[in-house]
């Protein structure tokens, strides 16, 4: 049996500017905005959600402004029919999703849930775009973080955003990229490769997060000798830093 849920909603906007439309609604839901990478940036801003429940969009749209929701499934398809079976009818596939129609006249899109748990999603999205200012909404206020260099572990929202943002300054460079991901309800490890000059560096994230989609723990682990020996001078100085 196949599983759905309401996702959010999307902010269909037909203006010329969408920054203004999305600092409009921003402000309207007293959301934060945020631009997403690449190509999406020029369609998408994102609102986020303080509770961190729905995903909501504005959307440049050439149609008509509108509000428009999304359903997310485990098997589009399969939802597709159940929805049919209830009086709603197919408009347009795009991509991987169903725009869709109510018997009443709205419309909506049923969308491929992702196979990723939400937190893991958004950190992928941070370490692909280097936009470390999404890490005040991912952590947990009791955030911990465990370095490779330090025993003690590291405890609260401030100083794990610290350690994670000199990381992504020393560690994150134009080498790095994961080779592998095992990830369960609440937790994922999550294995890296870079370089720091000629030294090749193997690391393992390891991510804990808590019901609220929040992240509660981040440990990092490094190999080899050499490598953890290159880092630490470099996340020190980093750390430095005012």
């Amino acid at each position: 049996m196949h599983q759905s849920r309401l996702a959010g909603f999307i902010i269909d906007c037909n203006v010329p500017d969408l920054a203004a439309a999305a600092a409009f609604w921003g402000a309207a839901l007293r959301m934060e905005v945020r631009e997403l990478p690449a190509e999406e940036g020029s369609k998408y801003m994102r609102l986020v959600d303080p509770e961190g429940r729905l995903h909501i969009e504005v959307q440049a749209v050439t149609h008509p402004s509108r509000v428009h929701l999304d359903i997310e499934s485990t098997d589009v398809e399969a939802e597709v029919a159940r929805l049919e079976g209830l009086g709603a009818k197919r408009v347009a596939q795009v991509h991987t999703w169903w725009v869709m129609e109510a018997p009443t006249g709205q419309r909506f899109c049923v969308v491929r849930k992702s196979s990723q748990p939400a937190a893991l999603e958004r950190w992928h999205r941070i370490v692909a775009t280097r936009n470390i200012t999404d890490l005040d909404d991912l952590l947990a206020d009791d955030a911990v973080f465990e370095s490779p260099a330090v025993h003690t572990p590291q405890r609260g929202k401030a100083i794990t955003r610290k350690y994670l943002a000199a990381a992504s300054v020393v560690l994150m460079n134009d080498s790095f990229h994961y080779v592998g991901e095992w990830h369960g309800e609440r937790s994922a490890v999550l294995e890296f490769k870079c370089k720091l000059g000629e030294i090749e560096v193997d690391g393992i994230d390891m991510i804990e997060w808590n019901a609220d989609g929040r992240i509660s723990s981040f440990k990092v682990m490094v190999r080899p000798v050499k490598a953890l020996q290159t880092l630490m001078p470099l996340m020190a100085a980093e750390l430095a830093k005012p």
